[in-house]
């Protein structure tokens, strides 16, 4: 006895039909880009000839970003990683008032791991390790006191070491300590 079809939805459908057009467009634009990749203004030129509704802009992005046979589509590795924090990092010491060159970057880690990454791989990466650095960096409510004996874990100066009058640092919001927490710092630096 044959078990009964599962029937997909229009969602599963529709999912597949955009899925073989965006292959039968992705095919199009390799077969044209290598007919016209000599010439100066080929993503124009691929536009038109493939007509599909897609700018000359969306066309060098999917390029470059996914369809170029150069690309190297494996995830980043350890050495890689660490290579482009620290090269932006260095980057951003000897230039500061320049944006990143990302495509200098990435021709620097092609001469060094021999692999070609996408602009939008390396700069995705490196914006969500700089994102995951920055939480670790914050303070939270709970690291401002040490919790086995409820003292302040950084030293705070009391106003005759900094020669402030009595009852001006009273004026001063503590935003990340709590109520209790407040009137303790306020009580130890009178």
């Amino acid at each position: 006895m044959n078990k009964p079809k599962k029937r997909q939805s229009r969602k599963q459908r529709s999912k597949k039909i955009e899925t073989k057009k965006i292959e039968l467009i992705d095919n199009e634009i390799i077969s044209a880009m290598n007919e016209y990749k000599a010439m100066p203004n080929c993503y124009v030129m691929i536009s038109k000839k493939i007509n599909k509704g897609f700018s000359p802009k969306q066309i060098r992005q999917r390029w470059i970003s996914q369809l170029d046979p150069r690309l190297c589509q494996w995830p980043l590795d350890n050495n890689e990683k660490f290579y482009i924090i620290h090269w932006v990092e260095g980057y951003k010491i000897k230039n500061p008032s320049k944006n990143i060159n990302w495509k200098e970057l990435i021709f620097e880690m092609e001469k060094k791991f021999g692999k070609f990454r996408s602009e939008s791989k390396v700069k995705n990466y490196y914006s969500s390790t700089l994102k995951q650095r920055r939480k670790r960096q914050l303070p939270s409510n709970d690291n401002v006191f040490n919790q086995n004996n409820n003292v302040p874990t950084t030293v705070l100066p009391s106003p005759q070491d900094i020669n402030v009058p009595k009852g001006y640092l009273h004026d001063i919001d503590f935003p990340i300590i709590k109520g209790s927490d407040r009137i303790k710092i306020k009580n130890l630096l009178n």
